[in-house]
């Protein structure tokens, strides 16, 4: 009973951080990104380089807001978002709204995604969140001209999402420890400093939610491989896997090459 009050003070507290600071972080870094636009011809190098680094620190400030609001919120998000999710069209956006990151690091995207839309009933906010987490990590934690594969398929009621990088990769002593809240590796930290060490927990978090798990395989310096495994429901109340019934229109789940 203790834990249960502990935790519920907690996620109080989260959720009346993100509330208090959301605005004024989201109304600093846009008074200085304003600043940088228009004064940056008349601004001495050092002045634009400092504004720059407090733009790239007021996103990651905004980034652990966005995190904490997510970190809190994930049975409302569950209830409030349900529908008809398109996964490959959300794979597909989520790995073009990553390609500027990506690519200032020569990073590139393979998307190996079912030929015909896989159309299925779920949260579209935790489904995009999960993609989104694990996708921009692997960017992330990617290496100089490395590659971001991101894979679905469907078969036997479940969705099965793969997302593979070439970085870093996570040392087997702290892969128990990587989908804890804040936690960060050492390797991780070394990289950069800009993670905040709720991605993963809110991957499995909202996975659970939606009643699968997540699996990692990993190889220290050659790179880490996430799999997410889903019962899902296509549109129009099949399961994955199944045949539609006589005389109903073809419903195609099967994975592409």
């Amino acid at each position: 009973q203790g834990l249960i009050a502990a935790d519920r003070a907690k996620m109080d507290f989260f959720r009346f951080v993100t509330h208090e600071i959301k605005s004024p972080v989201s109304t600093a870094q846009s008074a200085v990104e304003t600043a940088l636009e228009l004064g940056a011809a008349r601004m001495a190098p050092a002045v634009e380089d400092m504004l720059s680094r407090a733009v790239g620190r007021l996103e990651h400030a905004g980034e652990m807001v966005r995190n904490l609001a997510d970190f809190t919120r994930g049975g409302d998000l569950g209830a409030e978002n349900m529908g008809e999710v398109d996964l490959n069209r959300l794979v597909a956006r989520i790995a073009e709204d990553l390609q500027e990151l990506a690519s200032r690091r020569g990073i590139t995207f393979e998307l190996d995604l079912p030929r015909s839309p896989v159309t299925v009933v779920s949260s579209r906010s935790m489904l995009e969140k999960i993609i989104q987490n694990l996708a921009s990590n692997a960017v992330r934690y990617n290496r100089e001209g490395g590659q971001v594969r991101i894979a679905l398929k469907t078969a036997d009621g479940n969705l099965r999402l793969e997302v593979a990088d070439q970085g870093i990769g996570v040392d087997p002593a702290d892969q128990g420890r990587i989908f804890e809240e804040f936690y960060r590796t050492p390797a991780a930290q070394e990289m950069t400093n800009m993670g905040t060490g709720l991605g993963l927990p809110i991957v499995k978090k909202f996975v659970k939610q939606l009643g699968g798990k997540v699996l990692l395989a990993s190889v220290p310096g050659k790179g880490s491989t996430f799999t997410v495994e889903l019962p899902i429901q296509l549109s129009g109340g099949e399961r994955a896997g199944e045949g539609p019934p006589p005389d109903s229109p073809s419903v195609s789940a099967e994975a592409g090459s």
